[in-house]
């Protein structure tokens, strides 16, 4: 067997199965494997269509950062080399990689928006950019040449423990301060912690080889990625509820301005009609002891006039009667003629004005 390692300490098991045992061995791993990347997926895919539906970038970070976990297992577990790139060739050799720098930074980009970093602590926010810069610098780093590459391996190793201190120091600072952060979403923090840890220690042959050892990384992803919808769930759910209530608070909002226009407008409607039945009792008076002079038709288009603008306020008084439901129909004489002279004797002057 002719090995080659990338950085990692090779651990290699020689035993040997009956045919009987190694189908069962393969059988149990497959089982796992297919559960793993089939709730990957369907979480990942979940995430995004919740992401079209409330344009909260909260759920694009997290489906981005689930699909990149996976795409990174699949990469350690050899199904991009399998499947992808079976050749092997310059993306193969980087695949690990590159879907490690990705995973990283949407992991930081979703704890980042989940926790409200930006508007809660600025030190710990000029953290995150560091390691966002960090980030883009080893991905350049993995492209230029061989040398480069290979010191990104070892550095963004370092990158990521640093990302899950920082993610920690933020749940711890929230804590501190008495901001309250889903419990769900530190369960699922921890148990990734837990899961690369149990990773590392392996790597470094601190832990036996056996099952749950050889899969820790998995087990912990597997079940972070289950508390963490949990605390997604929570997050919809408060979502809902402040959008209730801002639904709420808009529609007390137009009741309130709507009974403050009702009331403006029936006390305006009753302020003017006042003085314009002041005018109409005036003009009543010149025409009864003026009948016979020349101006008397100048006196009843005054009136007409009045009596038109008083009807149009009793027409407002009358909307806020029907807003209230306490409009009452009455029967009255309508007389087409004498209307359609007042409406005439009133634009008759504008009119000839026009020409």
């Amino acid at each position: 067997m002719h090995l080659r390692s990338d950085g990692e300490t090779l651990n290699i098991p020689l035993n040997l199965y009956t045919e009987d045992a190694f189908w069962k061995t393969n059988y149990k791993q497959q089982l796992f494997l297919g559960v793993f990347y089939g709730l990957l997926f369907l979480t990942g895919l979940t995430y995004l269509f919740f992401f079209t539906s409330l344009s909260n970038k909260i759920f694009l970070y997290y489906g981005i950062y689930v699909f990149s976990i996976a795409m990174l297992q699949s990469a350690l577990d050899g199904f991009i080399f399998q499947y992808v790139f079976p050749n092997g060739g310059f993306f193969n050799d980087r695949a690990v990689l590159v879907t490690v720098l990705f995973s990283n930074f949407f992991l930081l980009k979703y704890c980042e928006h989940f926790l409200k970093v930006k508007s809660r602590t600025t030190k710990i926010k000029y953290a995150f950019k560091v390691i966002y810069v960090v980030i883009g610098v080893l991905g350049i780093m993995l492209f230029v040449n061989d040398a480069t590459k290979a010191l990104v391996y070892p550095i963004s190793n370092v990158n990521g423990l640093l990302s899950l201190i920082l993610i920690l120091i933020a749940l711890f600072y929230m804590r501190y301060k008495h901001i309250a952060v889903d419990v769900f979403f530190s369960i699922g923090i921890s148990f990734l912690v837990i899961g690369l840890l149990g990773f590392v220690m392996n790597n470094l042959s601190l832990l036996p080889n056996n099952f749950i050892v050889l899969n820790s990384a998995k087990f912990g992803v597997g079940l972070e990625i289950v508390f963490l919808s949990l605390s997604m769930t929570n997050l919809i759910r408060y979502l809902r509820l402040e959008k209730e209530e801002s639904q709420r608070s808009a529609l007390n909002k137009s009741e309130e301005i709507s009974e403050l226009k009702s009331y403006f407008m029936s006390n305006m409607s009753h302020e003017l009609r006042t003085p314009i039945n002041a005018i109409i009792g005036i003009v009543d008076s010149h025409l009864i002891k003026n009948a016979e002079e020349k101006n008397l038709k100048d006196f009843e288009i005054i009136k007409h006039a009045s009596v038109s603008l008083l009807s149009n306020i009793n027409d407002i008084l009358d909307f806020e009667k029907i807003e209230k439901g306490e409009l009452k129909l009455r029967d009255e004489i309508f007389c087409p003629h004498k209307n359609i002279t007042q409406i005439s004797n009133n634009w008759k002057m504008v009119a000839e004005k026009k020409g």
